[in-house]
């Protein structure tokens, strides 16, 4: 049995020609041993590289193949509801109110699925501002909030910037 790498770090491959080695495994045994002592380099899904075993880079590939799905779903809803679809103004009662109120997210029920079955990467900071209630603390907040805040703790030591920094 040999370990062989075939279009790239993604697809590592095992080979066996179904024989027995000479420990007496058979080959689907064999290639399971050998898929967790064998020792590769790739880059994950946040282009870090790193190190692991073939079965790491197995599990690597299907998680990319849900994101891809993820993302093709997300696509679907948008080509059918139209794009930024969750962040546009609806009409309710007669009283137009910002879809990105809480409580009218809370009740749809497409984006509680999507929410459930995976947000897309790309879309995530969107989405996480829409449903968390920043977008709106930060309408009620002068422009400056961020930097006042950034400059309040500038060259101070605090439980946040450990963990950061550390």
């Amino acid at each position: 049995m040999h370990a062989t790498q075939q279009d790239g770090p993604y697809s590592e491959n095992l080979t066996s020609n179904g024989a027995t080695n000479n420990t007496g495994e058979d080959a689907d045994t064999a290639k399971k041993h050998a898929t967790s002592v064998v020792t590769v380099k790739f880059v994950d899904t946040y282009e870090f590289p790193v190190e692991g075993n073939l079965e790491d880079v197995n599990v690597l590939n299907e998680v990319r193949e849900r994101v891809r799905q993820q993302w093709r779903a997300w696509l679907a809803v948008e080509d059918s509801k139209g794009k930024d679809w969750y962040l546009k103004q609806q009409k309710s009662e007669g009283i137009t109110v910002s879809s990105l109120r809480i409580s009218v997210l809370a009740n749809s029920i497409l984006l509680k699925r999507l929410i459930r079955k995976g947000i897309p990467p790309v879309l995530r900071p969107k989405v996480w501002l829409s449903v968390s209630g920043a977008l709106k603390k930060r309408s009620t907040v002068p422009e400056s909030y961020y930097a006042d805040l950034t400059k309040a703790v500038e060259g101070k030591v605090t439980p946040a910037t450990l963990q950061i920094d550390h």
